[in-house]
């Protein structure tokens, strides 16, 4: 569900994903927000992004950047988190990376990366750490 409304809700996704047997998987989606409001005609196809991938030196890894449309809303996310360091709070309590697993087996760490980009283009960079459980 959460993919889906960030596919159709923005004006362009980029999808990578990378592991230690799979090369850089990388696609990309746009105008899904104008094809799901009738804006476009036809539905947007996801095609292969050819733009440099963040993960080609790591060995393992997802990325997914969005750009939101000028239909989106609401129009500001400042609206969901006027400040900016409020981002890793909202992805721990709102998105599979904050999941909480209890009594099972720790199977592995992760890092999740967030550049949040302000109206002004500024930019901020955050880390939430976590464990995924098996």
């Amino acid at each position: 569900m959460g993919l889906t409304l960030l596919a159709y809700a923005t004006g362009d996704i980029r999808l990578h994903t990378k592991t230690e047997s799979l090369d850089i998987l990388a696609t990309r989606m746009r105008y899904g927000h104008a094809w799901a409001i009738g804006e476009k005609p036809d539905p947007p196809v996801v095609v292969e992004d050819s733009g440099e991938s963040p993960l080609v030196r790591l060995k393992r890894g997802t990325f997914v950047k969005i750009q939101l449309s000028s239909k989106t809303r609401p129009r500001r996310l400042s609206r969901l988190a006027a400040e900016p360091t409020v981002w890793p709070l909202i992805l721990r309590t709102r998105t599979a990376i904050g999941q909480v697993v209890l009594d099972e087996e720790e199977h592995s760490q992760f890092i999740t990366r967030l550049q949040v980009t302000d109206s002004e283009g500024r930019e901020n960079m955050y880390s939430v750490e976590g464990t995924v459980f098996s």
